[in-house]
């Protein structure tokens, strides 16, 4: 039998212990042009060394920085178009230098090629609308109501197993035409007049005296956008780079829609409200003609003005009414109905 032994350690001593101190630093610089631009531009900076109290450091070194800027570029224009551009871009940039590998104790820089996590995003947007109202009808009917917005990214992201690549863009014309109440009044004060006394003498019987026609919609929307975000994403196997990496395929993901809708509201009467929606979505993406699906999609294309608009792959149609006759002042009725297919 082996007999019991204890060890008692009163002291144990690390041979070169880690002492290096960290560092953090943050830099901040806004600028501001009045009200033609901005400017803002952000940088901070944390060491891998450096911690709080109470805490271990990262062992990760990471940096981000951020510029964001912002212009009305109608104030380089004639105050006679009547027009506001506002623009804005931003750019953002984050980087991370491991001194240890994820999850190890392996040093990063024992490790030739190592894949460090990087991370960037290019935005920019604008807008183009008109604000002065027009003299003529006709501006005020086809120009006021137009506008025009932008929306375009780029970005990329690298991790130690995986590499992001993304571009996206948007484009959207709106029409929004609101329009007064045009139309005539009606005389039924002799019809008023048969009805009883409480009745007569009630807000009901008030409003119906003379009630007003309104001929035309008080609100006509359309609206047009095309939308594109295309995507690869690269996943490796380890962490360093290697040759192999170049025979890697993406997972890769599209979408391309233009989209277009239609609608009204009109109030024939003060207590009828109508109103009308209309939305349809093309798939402009093109598909393998290896697939049945891809054959299908690809005989049901359409095209307008000689240019392809793709294959419709949603519709949808609404319709609504709303009837609040007001009986008394202390008395009112709501009724509603909608109706929508997909």
């Amino acid at each position: 039998p082996t007999p019991d032994a204890e060890l008692w350690v009163d002291d144990i001593r690390l041979v070169e212990p880690v002492s290096r101190a960290g560092s953090a630093m943050a830099v901040d610089a806004p600028l501001i042009a009045s009200d033609v631009g901005e400017l803002s531009l952000g940088f901070v900076r944390q060491d891998g060394y450096f911690q709080q109290i109470g805490q271990d450091p990262s062992y990760r070194t990471t940096g981000t920085m951020q510029v964001a800027s912002g212009a009305r570029l109608d104030r380089f224009l004639p105050t006679g178009l009547g027009v506001v551009v506002p623009v804005s871009i931003a750019y953002a940039r984050s980087t991370v230098d491991p001194q240890l590998l994820t999850g190890t104790d392996i040093e990063g820089k024992d490790l030739a090629g190592l894949r460090k996590p990087e991370s960037w995003a290019l935005n920019y947007t604008f807008s183009i609308n008109r604000i002065q109202r027009g003299q003529s009808w006709l501006v005020r009917g086809f120009i006021d109501p137009l506008s025009l917005n932008g929306n375009f990214s780029n970005g990329r992201n690298t991790s130690e197993l995986s590499t992001a690549r993304n571009n996206s863009h948007s484009l959207q014309a709106s029409y929004l035409l609101q329009q007064g109440k045009r139309g005539f009044t009606l005389n039924l004060g002799g019809l008023v007049g048969i009805l009883p006394g409480f009745l007569r003498k009630s807000d009901a019987g008030n409003g119906l005296q003379r009630p007003g026609v309104n001929l035309v919609p008080g609100t006509i929307r359309l609206s047009s956008s095309i939308n594109r975000s295309e995507s690869d994403v690269f996943v490796y196997q380890v962490p360093v780079h290697r040759d192999s990496d170049a025979v890697v395929r993406p997972i890769n993901a599209l979408t391309h829609l233009w989209r277009n809708s239609a609608g009204l509201t009109w109030q024939p009467l003060g207590m009828l409200a109508l109103s009308s929606d209309l939305a349809s979505a093309r798939d402009l993406r093109r598909y393998d003609d290896s697939t049945a699906i891809g054959r299908l999609a690809g005989a049901s294309r359409k095209s307008l003005a000689g240019l392809d608009v793709g294959v419709e792959s949603e519709r949808q149609f609404g319709t609504g009414f709303s009837l609040t006759p007001r009986l008394a002042s202390w008395l009112r009725t709501d009724f509603w109905g909608e109706y929508e297919n997909e």
